[in-house]
């Protein structure tokens, strides 16, 4: 649990108990509000995907549905990773770290 307590922001940090440590509202409040921003999150990059087969479809007429499936995806998959390693990463570490 200290490991994972180590690498989250304080206010996500969990105690053995998986009680979050001063908080007097109840835990599945926290975890309804986490859960829905997974949802959101989950929305944008499939509404993403949706856009760029689109697009893909438009450039492409000649693709069938299952090799526009995978084009997408790979584009966002390259999108995320560009998000997590220059956006997300940088915060939680030391810039000398990720330039690594």
């Amino acid at each position: 649990m200290e490991q994972f307590n180590s690498l989250v922001p304080r206010a996500f940090t969990l105690n053995l108990q998986g009680k979050i440590p001063g908080n007097e509202v109840d835990n599945s409040t926290f975890f309804s509000i986490l859960s829905t921003a997974l949802m959101a999150t989950h929305i944008v990059w499939a509404r993403e995907h949706n856009r760029i087969a689109k697009y893909l479809h438009v450039l492409n007429p000649s693709w069938c549905d299952e090799k526009l499936f995978q084009e997408a995806r790979k584009i966002v998959i390259a999108e995320l990773q560009h998000i997590t390693f220059k956006e997300w990463l940088p915060v939680f570490f030391n810039e000398d770290l990720v330039s690594i």
